[in-house]
C-alpha cells in the first residue's frame, strides 16, 4: 500500500462515523484539524509495519548479498553482479573485511567487463578496507594486468552539444530562445531563428533530483549518474551511494544529512515520487538560506515574485544562483484552483501524515517541532507537492542490462527551462535524460517565431483523442488544442504512407539498431535530420514519425556512450 491507499482508508473511516462533521475545505487551521483527527481516532499509520523506519547496517545481509553476486558473476551477468555488490557494500558495516570483499568482487567485474581503470580503482578501495591478507596475491595480480590494459574510452560526440550559440546569463539553453506571455499560451517559450531536426537546444541541470527506490545501488544520489555502478557508500545508511567523494560531499551538505536517518528505499515506495522530491526541495531550501528562518523571510519577500529560467544568472554568487533556482520552481503553476476540494483535502493529509513521519523518525525534528515551522513545513509541501504533479520531468534511460531499446525510469527532476515548455500531441522536440542531464532536441523543422512544443506523454500516434483528453485533464487540468487534437490525427498504425521510397532510405535500420555505435548512430542522425528537413509537408505521416522515432533511439545511443556505459553488461 502506498500513502494515497492510506489516505483513503482514512477517509472511509472518518466518513463511517455519523458524528463527525468533516470540514474539506483548505483554509488556514486545515493541518490542524486534519492532525487532531488522525491522532484523536488512532489513524496514524504504522511507519515500522511500512517499512520506514531506518535499517542498520548489517554484516550477514551483506555477505548474502555479496554471494548473490557471484551467482551472478559465475553466470557472467555481469550488470546484475554489480547491484548486489553494491548491496553488500552498502550494509556491510564501515571498514569490515566484509566491505573489502565486495569491493575485491567488483574489481573483478571490472576486470571481465575491460574497464581496467575501475578494476585499479576497487582493488585500492578493498586494500583500505581490510582485505584478508592471505588473498592479496591474487589481487595484486589482477592489478599488474589493469596497468598493463590499454583500454580505450570513447569520446562524446559532438552531437551531443548545445548546436548554436549559448544564452550568457543561463548557459543550458541557445540564445535564440526567448518567453513570451499571452492569453492563450500563457508564458511559452518562441525561437528567435530556425531550427532544425536533431539541433540541441538545452542541456541543462536538475535543480532538484531523486532516483527511484529501486536504483538507489545503481546511481549516484547526489548527481544521478550511473559511472557503470561504481558507487562509494554512505557510511552511516544503506538507502544511498555516490559516485565520487565530491558528491557524497556535496549531498551531505544539500540533503544527506537529514535523509540519512530515514529509509529511503522504504520512502521511496510508500510515498509518491511528488511527494519525496517536495521534500528534498524542502531539504535543499535549508541549505540554500541557511536556515528555515530564512527561508521563511525570503519566501514571505517574494510571495509575488515570478521567476523564470530566463531571470536566472548563473555568474551570481553561488548561494544567490541557487536561490534563483529555487525561485523559479516556487513560480511555477500548482493547479490547487482548479482541483477538487476533496483532491487538496486528500494531499493535506499526506501533508500531515510527512510531517508527523519526520518529527518521530528523522534529525528534522528539531527544526519541526514547534507549531509555527509545522504549519510553514505542511504547508509549504502542500503547494510543492502540487507543483511536482504538474512539473516535475520522468527521468529515462535504455535499460542498462537489456539488448532491447526499452526504456527504464530512473528518476524525476525539475528543470526551471523545461518547465516553460508547452505542450502538443504532435510536439516539434523531444527530451533526453543523460544522468542528471536533460536534453532538448528538435524534433521538425521549426521557423523563427514558432513556439516550442514538448509532450507531456500523451502523444497522438500512441493514444487516441479521448485517452489523450482525459490523461491530460487528470493529470495537468487543461484541455489541449493542438493541431493533432483539434484534426484528430490517426494513431501511429493509421497514419499514411506519403513516400513511396521510404523503405529503400530505411533499409536495415529497425534491425540493426542493437548493434549500433557512436559512429553508425551519428552517420544515422544526420541522415535523418535531412530528411525530416526536405519531408516536413508530410507531417503527419507514417514515415516522419517513424524517423524521428529512430533519430531519437540514435541519441540514446549516442548518450549511452557519453555515460560510459560498457556494452559488456548485457545480459542475454
Amino acid at each position: 500500500m502506498n500513502i494515497y491507499d492510506i489516505v483513503d482508508l482514512i477517509l472511509a473511516k472518518l466518513s463511517s462515523n455519523p458524528a463527525l462533521d468533516i470540514k474539506l475545505e483548505i483554509d488556514d487551521d486545515i493541518f490542524v484539524r486534519i492532525r487532531n483527527l488522525l491522532s484523536g481516532y488512532k489513524l496514524f499509520p504504522n511507519y515500522e509495519a511500512y517499512n520506514l523506519v531506518k535499517i542498520d547496517k548489517c554484516d550477514d545481509l551483506a555477505q548474502q548479498y555479496r554471494e548473490k553476486g557471484n551467482d551472478f558473476f559465475r553466470k557472467r551477468k555481469f550488470f546484475s553482479a554489480l547491484c548486489a555488490y553494491n548491496k553488500s557494500i552498502c550494509f556491510s558495516k564501515a571498514h569490515s573485511e566484509n566491505m573489502g570483499l565486495a569491493f575485491a568482487n567488483r574489481s573483478a567485474v571490472f576486470y571481465e567487463i575491460d574497464e581496467p581503470h575501475l578494476c585499479h580503482a576497487n582493488i585500492t578501495l578493498a586494500k583500505h578496507h581490510k582485505y584478508p591478507s592471505e588473498k592479496l596475491l591474487k589481487l595484486e595480480e589482477r592489478d599488474k594486468k589493469c596497468k598493463a590494459s590499454n583500454s580505450i574510452k570513447p569520446k562524446t560526440s559532438k552531437l551531443l552539444q548545445l548546436t548554436h550559440k549559448v544564452n550568457p546569463k543561463y548557459p543550458f539553453i541557445i540564445n535564440c530562445l526567448s518567453l513570451k506571455l499571452n492569453k492563450e499560451f500563457g508564458r511559452h517559450v518562441v525561437t528567435t531563428n530556425i531550427l532544425k531536426a536533431g539541433n540541441v537546444i538545452a542541456i541543462e541541470p536538475h535543480f532538484n533530483g531523486i532516483l527511484l527506490s529501486d536504483q538507489v545501488f545503481k546511481r549516484c544520489t547526489n548527481c544521478l549518474g550511473q559511472f557503470n555502478l561504481n558507487l562509494l557508500p554512505c557510511e552511516h545508511c544503506v538507502s544511498a551511494m555516490f559516485c565520487s567523494q565530491h558528491c557524497k560531499d556535496e549531498a551531505n551538505k544539500k540533503f544527506h544529512k537529514y535523509e540519512c536517518d530515514m529509509n529511503l528505499e522504504g520512502i521511496g515506495k510508500f510515498f509518491t515520487v511528488a511527494v519525496r522530491a517536495s521534500m528534498r526541495t524542502f531539504i535543499e531550501a535549508l541549505f540554500i538560506f541557511d536556515g528555515i528562518e530564512r527561508l521563511k523571510n525570503f519566501l514571505k519577500e517574494h510571495k509575488d515574485i515570478a521567476f523564470t529560467a530566463f531571470d536566472v544568472d548563473k555568474s551570481s554568487s553561488d548561494q544567490t544562483y541557487h536561490q534563483q533556482l529555487f525561485m523559479t520552481l516556487c513560480s511555477l503553476c500548482s493547479n490547487e484552483e482548479r482541483r477538487s476540494t476533496v483532491e487538496n483535502f486528500r494531499r493535506a493529509i499526506v501533508c500531515v501524515i510527512l510531517y508527523e513521519y519526520l518529527i518521530l523518525n528523522s534529525s528534522l525534528q528539531n527544526i519541526l517541532r514547534s507549531d509555527e515551522n509545522g504549519k510553514f513545513f505542511m504547508n509549504f509541501m502542500f503547494k510543492h507537492i502540487q507543483i511536482a504533479e504538474s512539473n516535475f520531468h520522468e527521468l529515462y534511460s535504455l535499460k542498462a542490462e537489456k539488448m532491447e531499446q526499452s526504456n527504464e525510469q530512473f528518476g524525476v527532476g525539475s528543470f526551471p527551462f523545461a518547465s516553460l515548455l508547452n505542450h502538443s500531441c504532435l510536439p516539434n522536440v523531444f527530451r533526453l535524460s543523460s544522468d542528471g542531464l536533460n536534453y532538448v532536441i528538435v524534433a521538425r523543422h521549426i521557423e523563427k517565431g514558432e513556439q516550442i512544443f514538448d509532450n507531456y506523454g500523451y502523444h497522438h500516434s500512441i493514444h487516441t483523442l479521448q485517452q489523450r483528453r482525459n490523461g491530460l485533464v487528470d493529470r495537468y487540468q487543461f484541455n489541449c488544442c493542438c493541431d493533432a487534437c483539434v484534426n484528430n490525427f490517426p494513431l501511429f498504425e493509421e497514419l499514411l504512407e506519403k513516400d513511396k521510397d521510404f523503405d529503400t532510405f530505411i533499409s536495415n535500420d529497425l534491425e540493426e539498431f542493437e548493434k549500433f555505435n557512436t559512429e553508425k548512430a551519428e552517420r544515422a542522425i544526420k541522415r535523418y535530420s535531412k530528411y525530416i528537413e526536405n519531408h516536413d509537408k508530410n507531417i503527419p505521416s507514417y514515415e516522419i514519425t517513424l524517423i524521428q522515432e529512430c533519430m531519437l533511439r540514435c541519441f540514446r545511443i549516442l548518450e549511452r556512450s557519453k555515460s560510459m556505459f560498457n556494452l559488456n553488461f548485457i545480459e542475454t
